[in-house]
């Protein structure tokens, strides 16, 4: 089993756990059809692959559930950070929407680089 982290920003803030209790509220089915892939991702980690998973760009990846979007990424230390979330509404994954999924990642590398 892999460990799933949500990525928290410099203010302590986790924006995917926020973004599921607003869609918990507002969408509850696709609320649980997410909290089914992160399961899926806790048990299979890296092997996870299509339809619930995907690479976008190197390390960076997306759950798939649905019309819903979670970005993530495998760190050296076994765990799967969740680092964005939106609402897939074109063929193609808006390079927006990856480069808002970078920055996190970036961070939480330069953050966790020391440890060992």
């Amino acid at each position: 089993m892999w460990e799933v982290w949500f990525f928290s920003d410099a203010n302590g803030r986790e924006p995917v756990r926020l973004w599921l209790e607003e869609l918990e509220r507002a969408h509850p089915g696709d609320c649980g059809r997410v909290r089914h892939h992160i399961d899926l991702l806790e048990e299979f980690g890296p092997l996870l692959s299509e339809p619930h998973s995907r690479q976008l760009r190197g390390k960076l990846r997306e759950l798939r559930p649905g019309k819903w979007r979670v970005t993530y990424f495998a760190d050296p230390k076994r765990r799967m950070i969740l680092l964005s979330s939106f609402r897939k509404t074109s063929r193609r994954t808006p390079p927006t929407e990856i480069a808002r999924a970078e920055k996190p990642m970036r961070a939480w590398l330069r953050r966790n680089e020391n440890e060992k």
